[in-house]
């Protein structure tokens, strides 16, 4: 477990509140509190007395304390610390799930003394009390916000087996056995030979190699995270909303037979394989004076640069014109697919005569269905092209990484440094130095309060 060697302020005796689960109407809905005078807040909510146990779930009615009536029937989850999430006593009340309910019950909470809670709090406090180190805590975040299972599994890894935090504090290890050899020769000359210069270099090339591959496998992998950008372009009235709705099996985007209804892109995200693909509905590509629907073809093209894949809806029943020809020797050098929509329209499966790309061809009708499948298809196949993650056991953070890079420096300086025997010895230790204080604050060790804010400005309150 982390050592507690965080110079940020440790928490304070305070007790913290909030709701926990979304916003909204819902069958349930969760307030947390964590902190010293939990249970006792609880006891003084509840309709009767209650003998809380750690992990022991009790069912019971909550009242209003100043007239004594009640409020919901709810049940109560005590946890006890050392142990809790937060290492904090905590206590969750599990109410019915109106969104008035909730907070008029949070608002209890609040009068009987506890704070409300700031975004990421809890989660903060179980960095700061050793339960978690940070990078665990940003995993806790890949899975808040993870649309693709390949990177939910990767995040609950790192969360369960802390990898990232155990490659993290074995790379600073060897770090500190370096350094500890150069200042040691250094401080203590006349009872410590220099180390072997050419030695404790190979030792940094190695250990820069390592976390260099490390870094390289990660960057291929972002798209577990970012996901495959994939832009419905065509001429206006082609049926590329109907398209993207079908994908979604929702009415998502607005369809009506009125060329140029949309007028902005508009994003959605399918999972394929446990990979995120997000799909850009976007403005029918045309000459136009309409000054709101040349904003919206300037973005389609802003989108189609943004992307990784195409998908060029043609209208069946026209075929291709001069205009298509246009836009597709444009994007033929992308990764994309022709769907010739309205099928249903044509009675048999529409034929493409001419193809300026060669991208495959799929005869669809997005109003019967017929077809889908195959787009479904060759949407799977972009999945397939992401590498195989089998063997990863976690996904750095852009954050993480950019920190990395500097370590990699770090490592690579010190080296340079050590091969040449006209800079002094204690020159290496420099670059160590920094290497070290990057992966400390990795790790959330001697971490400012600057940095913590900086990464649990993106949690939610509650959580």
């Amino acid at each position: 477990m982390l050592e507690q060697q965080n110079t940020a302020a440790l928490p304070n005796l305070t007790t913290i509140a909030a709701i926990a689960t979304p916003r909204g109407t819902g069958g349930v809905a969760i307030i947390r509190i964590s902190g010293p005078q939990s249970w006792e807040i609880a006891s003084r909510l509840s309709a009767k007395p209650m003998q809380w146990e750690p992990g022991r779930v009790l069912h019971g009615w909550l009242r209003d304390p100043v007239d004594g009536k009640l409020m919901d029937e709810v049940l109560f989850l005590p946890f006890k610390g050392p142990k809790s999430f937060t290492g904090e006593d905590c206590m969750e009340i599990h109410c019915h799930g109106g969104a008035v309910l909730s907070q008029t019950i949070l608002k209890l909470c609040l009068a009987q003394g506890a704070m409300p809670a700031a975004a990421g709090e809890f989660t903060r406090r179980a960095l700061l009390n050793g339960r978690i180190d940070l990078s665990q805590a940003e995993s806790i975040l890949d899975l808040i916000h993870a649309q693709g299972e390949a990177l939910i599994k990767l995040s609950a890894n790192n969360l369960h087996h802390r990898a990232v935090g155990n490659y993290l504090q074995q790379l600073l290890l060897e770090i500190s056995r370096i350094q500890a050899d150069l200042t040691a020769s250094i401080d203590f000359p006349d009872e410590v030979d220099e180390p072997d210069r050419d030695v404790l270099a190979a030792q940094l090339r190695e250990l820069a190699t390592q976390l260099s591959e490390r870094l390289s496998i990660n960057r291929r992998n972002q798209v577990l995270r970012e996901g495959i950008e994939v832009a419905l372009i065509g001429r206006p009235n082609a049926g590329k909303s109907s398209v993207f709705n079908a994908l979604l099996s929702s009415e998502r985007s607005i369809v009506t037979d009125i060329p140029g209804t949309t007028r902005d892109v508009i994003r959605e995200t399918l999972q394929v394989k446990g990979i995120p693909l997000t799909l850009t509905d976007t403005a029918g590509l045309r000459e136009t004076a309409d000054q709101v629907e040349m904003l919206g073809v300037e973005r389609s093209w802003q989108a189609v640069a943004s992307s990784q894949a195409i998908i060029y809806v043609l209208d069946g029943t026209t075929g291709l014109e001069e205009r298509d020809r246009n836009v597709l020797e444009t994007v033929k050098d992308s990764q994309g697919v022709i769907v010739l929509n309205k099928s249903d329209a044509l009675g048999f499966n529409a034929q493409l005569a001419e193809n300026p790309t060669g991208w495959p061809v799929i005869s669809v009708s997005a109003q019967t269905g017929s077809g889908m499948g195959q787009l479904m298809d060759w949407l799977e196949s972009l999945a397939d092209t992401v590498p195989d993650v089998s063997g990863l056991d976690y996904l750095l953070s852009h954050r993480q990484m950019a920190h990395l890079e500097k370590v990699q420096g770090n490592l690579e300086e010190a080296e340079k440094t050590l091969i040449s025997p006209v800079i002094p010895l204690d020159l290496a230790t420099v670059p160590l130095t920094d290497a070290l204080l990057e992966l400390q604050g990795l790790l959330g060790k001697d971490t400012t309060e600057l940095v913590l804010d900086s990464v649990f400005a993106r949690f939610c309150v509650g959580k």
